[in-house]
């Protein structure tokens, strides 16, 4: 059986009509659950916005916060 790997991806673009989706280094995981975790730490301790967690297959499985947070 093929092991999975799940890989964070930025977003790069400047606009919002296409996007540019790059592997952040060192952001490469076993399990979803460990991709998800490491999303969440990236976007809590440096206010990354505009990622997401893709497969080897490049499935999207997951998408983390976009723009600015609208909590007030």
């Amino acid at each position: 059986m093929q092991k999975n790997t799940f890989t964070i991806e930025a977003d790069y673009s400047t606009n919002s009509w296409s996007s540019n989706w790059e592997p952040i280094d060192n952001a490469e995981y076993s399990t979803l659950a460990e991709a998800e975790a490491g999303m969440e730490d990236l976007e809590q301790k440096l206010g990354w916005r505009n990622m997401r967690i893709v497969d080897e297959t490049r499935f999207v499985w997951a998408y983390g916060q976009e723009g600015e947070d609208e909590d007030a």
